[in-house]
């Protein structure tokens, strides 16, 4: 009977294993989507696949080979958006196992006339 009892609670054992990995699957949406004009506020988050959940976001905007930090939460919010903020954006997602960076983005603003 113990024999049996240990078998049981080694299979339960088994079946609940939680497999944890860096973030995956890392992007950015834009909200609104669509065109963008100037003044409008505009949205981006980061959303990733990970186990433990991502508990850090970085975003950076590119400017030729550079990357400059731009925020550090999971969304970037620019309430009056302006053409100065136009630009290719990406963000990284890191758990407590590792990080993941998304593809770039491109912000493109559109004057308002």
């Amino acid at each position: 009977l113990i024999y049996l009892l240990k078998s049981l609670l080694i299979l339960l054992c088994v079946f609940f294993v939680v497999i944890q990995d860096v973030p995956r699957n890392t992007s950015v949406s834009v909200h609104p989507s669509g065109d963008i004009e100037e003044g409008n506020s505009v949205t981006l988050t980061c959303s990733s696949d990970a186990n433990p959940p991502a508990q850090t976001y970085t975003w950076y905007k590119k400017r030729g080979d550079q990357s400059s930090q731009v925020g550090s939460s999971q969304n970037i919010s620019f309430a009056s958006i302006s053409s100065e903020q136009s630009g290719l954006y990406y963000c990284e997602a890191g758990n407590e196992i590792g990080q993941n960076r998304s593809p770039v983005v491109q912000i493109s603003v559109t004057c308002k006339f």
